[in-house]
């Protein structure tokens, strides 16, 4: 899998992807094929107060199978201003891997 951490649109029915846009190609979701939370640093955080959560999915699409992540808690605005650089890390929705 390569890893890409670039911000995506997403399309959800019942909280669920069904389908999502990158690079300004729609990608339709067969398949969820696995879903997990990533709760940051656990270890260091037990009561998880800080750092980000992420929920990932891998599926399998039409043309691909991904590896997608939304962010908890983060909502993207209209004012909020977008650079190539911030929108990584501000996107609610990332693609993180695509196999190869």
């Amino acid at each position: 899998m390569k890893l890409y951490m670039e911000p995506i649109e997403v399309k959800l029915q019942c909280n669920v992807p069904i389908a999502l846009r990158w690079r300004k190609r729609v990608y339709r979701v067969v398949t969820v094929a696995e879903q997990w939370t990533y709760r940051g640093r656990w270890w260091t955080d037990p009561l998880h107060l800080e750092g980000e959560r992420r929920t990932y999915y891998r599926v399998f699409c039409d043309r691909a199978q991904l590896e997608i992540f939304h962010r908890i808690g983060v909502r993207e605005t209209l004012s909020t201003p977008r650079s190539a650089r911030t929108a990584e890390r501000h996107a609610p929705w990332v693609l993180s891997r695509a196999l190869d």
